[in-house]
């Protein structure tokens, strides 16, 4: 089985998405392992909602946020994401071998 690890690890290690930390780190790998376990094991036991059901108890967004997170657009991190890199070798900690 895939463990979501294995590919985040992979994903920083090779650089694979060097200007996308959600495809590096975040919600886009972890429903590609997700996929993967499924389509190696099947009889994996699942629940999928269709659709989302806070019953108002989440709310998605802060309406004032980007008056307080960020000095300008251009400091936000899906900006600065397409001018640089956002996974760095200062780890080699997490190098598998």
């Amino acid at each position: 089985m895939i463990l979501l690890s294995e590919l985040m690890i992979d994903n920083i290690n090779t650089h694979r998405y060097p200007n996308n930390i959600h495809a590096t780190t975040g919600p886009t790998v972890f429903s590609k392992g997700i996929r993967e376990s499924l389509k190696e094991n099947p009889t994996i036991p699942f629940t999928l909602f269709n659709g989302i059901e806070f019953h108002g108890y989440l709310k998605f967004k802060y309406k004032l946020e980007k008056f307080f997170l960020y000095k300008t657009k251009v400091q936000h991190w899906k900006q600065m994401q397409k001018h640089q890199e956002s996974i760095f070798n200062e780890f080699p900690f997490l190098r598998i071998h």
